[in-house]
């Protein structure tokens, strides 16, 4: 009987996967992805604030941000910015969001082969190309991409014996916080891990090191055009008091900042961003201090919400869709058919139910 060698026909089915995944992203880019500024939530503010930025010739924050309600994404604002100063589009942004989203495949797949096995890391990087918000994030422009590949590249790194390699780690940490204000939460896990396997303690130092250099080069970047030293988004705040008000219910609701509710602020008085992220912050406690069993109440919703609502793949979906009328997809099942959505959920309930698993199997272990 002839022997198959599974680990080629492995590398074979995720080579064509891969191919195909990326063709399909650059032509949803190409024929729907938007770089209208008047749409789209998060993904509006980045390209309005980078606009700004490169109208006055300048880079983000600046003084014009002073007193906005926070400072937001801000590495991935200037990468919007640097993009444009090179002479690239919008919508190049959009295409290098694909670029983005190709080599954390490949990067998932060389951390898992790496921690794991090749199987695992086959079926790590088949799941990823399979979830539709991966399929379709490209098209819209948020943070995610970016602030992943540079996580994942981090944690990467972080797993060599090269000490240059472990600096550069930190490196990436620190410009993954830059983009979105959790990249720190990596610096931690990737030290505990460490803490674990009892590594030498120059990993440390370099991990370390490489962290606050970057922090530091970004924060005086930074404080040349704009009043402070900055180097992260600053809507805790802002994010703390949504889910901490009498009007919460789990989700986004910017009800809070409206005038008669706990989060309003008077624009006559002329808050800086700090000032706001603090006057929300300090509201938000003494809510959750004063109401803790209502606060406690709504913590299964959030997570609910988590696993019952894609945020890109809905919008995406609904961007695709509105440039598609009259077209009718998929045998007229269109991207806002509730039973794709709810069948696309189901997916992610089957990764948390298989993460939990893991997780068991490996305390076990």
């Amino acid at each position: 009987m002839k022997k198959y060698d599974f680990q080629n026909i492995d590398r074979w089915i995720l080579l064509t996967m891969l191919v195909v995944w990326s063709v399909m992203q650059f032509i949803f880019v190409y024929a729907y992805g938007t770089t209208d500024v008047g749409v789209m939530g998060d993904p509006n503010a980045y390209r309005f604030l980078a606009l700004q930025a490169v109208e006055q010739g300048t880079w983000y924050p600046n003084l014009s941000n002073y007193h906005d309600n926070f400072i937001f994404a801000p590495g991935y604002v200037n990468f919007i910015c640097l993009v444009l100063y090179l002479g690239g589009s919008l919508k190049t942004v959009l295409y290098l969001q694909v670029l983005f989203n190709i080599l954390i495949v490949l990067i998932l797949y060389k951390l898992t082969s790496k921690v794991f096995g090749r199987h695992e890391a086959f079926i790590a990087a088949c799941i990823y190309m399979l979830l539709p918000s991966n399929l379709l994030s490209p098209t819209v422009g948020y943070t995610e991409l970016l602030f992943i590949l540079l996580s994942l590249s981090a944690i990467y790194c972080s797993l060599s014996e090269k000490k240059y390699l472990i600096v550069i780690a930190g490196i990436l940490i620190g410009l993954a916080n830059w983009v979105r204000p959790l990249g720190m939460v990596w610096l931690f896990a990737i030290m505990i891990y460490y803490i674990v396997n009892k590594v030498d303690y120059k990993k440390y130092m370099c991990l370390f090191v490489g962290s606050v250099a970057i922090v530091c080069l970004i924060g005086i970047f930074t404080k040349e055009h704009f009043p402070d030293f900055n180097y992260s988004s600053s809507t805790g705040g802002w994010n703390l008091i949504m889910g901490a008000n009498d009007d919460c219910d789990g989700g986004y609701n910017d009800l809070v900042f409206k005038e008669g509710y706990i989060g309003y602020i008077d624009e006559s008085a002329q808050y800086t961003y700090k000032q706001r992220d603090d006057f929300y912050k300090s509201q938000a406690i003494d809510w959750v201090l004063n109401n803790p069993i209502t606060y406690l109440k709504y913590l299964p919703s959030k997570v609910k919400l988590l696993f019952m609502f894609d945020n890109q793949y809905d919008m995406s979906g609904n961007l695709i869709e509105a440039q598609s009328r009259p077209i009718v997809l998929l045998s007229k099942v269109t991207f806002s058919n509730k039973l794709v959505r709810n069948g696309a959920n189901i997916l992610y309930w089957c990764i948390l139910l298989m993460s939990l698993i893991s997780l068991c199997l490996c305390m076990k272990d």
